[in-house]
């Protein structure tokens, strides 16, 4: 079996990690700076569509607004990783339905970027017990 790869991290790096819904998705985006003890967070900045308050918007209004919130975030250097909760595979209720739009959404814009990035999933949770000490909502 083959090794995989290291994974390279710069000096100085961000992370955009994704909490993704369609009723409030958010964004996180990380400074990261590598010290000889390890990775230090610098800056953090937070973004988020409420989409709770006017529920009368169209599927395609809301991931608009989700497209825009992501594109406001997006590091305009290449040292940055993408990563997001890992998707739900068995789409059996409309609210995972409506999550798969987002996913896909997300997925088409990280293509876009130049050059296209690729989106690395992370066990549920593990941005917000990052940022807050605690995984829970």
């Amino acid at each position: 079996m083959k090794e995989p790869e290291p994974i390279y991290f710069p000096e100085e790096y961000k992370v955009l990690g994704a909490d993704l819904s369609l009723k409030r998705p958010g964004f996180c985006l990380l400074t990261v700076e590598q010290t000889r003890k390890g990775a230090k967070i610098t800056n953090v900045e937070l973004a988020s569509v409420d989409n709770k308050t006017d529920k009368k918007k169209t599927h395609g209004e809301l991931l608009n607004d989700i497209l825009d919130c992501f594109y406001r975030l997006v590091p305009s250097f290449d040292d940055f990783f993408l990563v997001r909760e890992n998707e739900i595979m068995k789409v059996k209720v409309p609210s995972e339905r409506s999550l798969s739009k987002a996913v896909g959404l997300m997925d088409w814009a990280a293509y876009r970027l130049k050059p296209p990035v690729e989106w690395n999933s992370i066990y549920p949770v593990t941005i917000k017990k990052l940022i807050t000490g605690s995984g829970r909502a």
